[in-house]
C-alpha cells in the first residue's frame, strides 16, 4: 500500500484487501481477505525516506474471523496469557 502522507500512528492506516483464493485462504466465490495493520516499524532498508514496514493480521470478510494461516493472531492470543514470560515472536 502506498500512502501519500507521513504516517505517525497505526490508526492512520486503513484495512485493505486481497484475493484469498489465489493463496488458498478462501474459496473463489467469497475470496476477499482483509489485512488489518497491527504494528508499524521504520523500514531499515529505506532509511531517511519515511518508508514503513507494516505488520498485518488477515481476516475473513466479516473482519472478525481470523483467516487461514493467520498465525500472528494465534500467537498474540497465546502471548496475552504469557505476559510474565516476556514472549517473543520471530519471522524468517
Amino acid at each position: 500500500m502506498v500512502v501519500n502522507k507521513k504516517v505517525t500512528e497505526l490508526s492512520e492506516l486503513s484495512w485493505w484487501t486481497y484475493d484469498g483464493s489465489s493463496t488458498e485462504q478462501a474459496v473463489t466465490g467469497n475470496s476477499e481477505i482483509y489485512l488489518k495493520p497491527v504494528a508499524v516499524f521504520p523500514d531499515p532498508l529505506r532509511k531517511g525516506c519515511h518508508s514503513l514496514l507494516v505488520l498485518c493480521e488477515t481476516y475473513l470478510m466479516d473482519k472478525v474471523t481470523p483467516a487461514k494461516y493467520n498465525y500472528r493472531y494465534l500467537a498474540s492470543q497465546i502471548f496475552k496469557d504469557a505476559k510474565e514470560h516476556d514472549p517473543w515472536f520471530g519471522v524468517e
